[in-house]
């Protein structure tokens, strides 16, 4: 419980919620590997080290909560443990916390083909196949757009 970042705001405090949750990413990302450059290859997990890198990605989404606004960087740190948990999600077979996650990535990056992959494997996983493709439409799509399609 981070409780005590709950009237943080000003700029010394908002760099100290960025230095702590990056942190936090780099010894996830380590559990596991870097985000996948393509989906064809993702980085094996065990189920244990998928719980504790996704645990550790959610304490830093905790942190950086209140200070998105404020902060390009703080909004990229946070979209990319979004992105890394929802991924992790889908490794444990939450389909639901996999689908959350996706979309909250999305509100911070609505471009982002990854996300919309995540979102549209949850869909398709709880029983939404118009949802899915929708996703994984918009997901080509940014995919496209930004030239990242191999």
């Amino acid at each position: 419980n981070y409780s005590k970042w709950d009237d943080l705001g000003d700029d010394d405090e908002v760099e100290e919620a960025l230095e702590r949750a990056q942190g936090i990413q780099t010894t996830a990302n380590s559990m596991f590997g870097d985000q996948p450059q393509s989906l064809k290859d993702p980085p094996s997990v065990s189920p244990d080290v998928a719980a504790k890198a996704h645990a550790l990605y959610m304490d830093a989404i905790e942190i950086l909560a209140r200070f998105e606004k404020k902060s390009g960087a703080v909004r990229q740190c946070k979209h990319a443990c979004l992105m890394n948990a929802a991924f992790l999600a889908i490794r444990r077979e939450d389909w639901a916390q996999a689908h959350k996650l996706a979309t909250l990535s999305l509100d911070l990056e609505p471009a982002d083909g990854h996300s919309f992959h995540f979102r549209g494997v949850a869909a398709a996983k709880l029983g939404r196949p118009g949802a899915a493709l929708a996703d994984f439409a918009d997901g080509m799509r940014c995919a496209q757009d930004k030239g990242d399609l191999d």
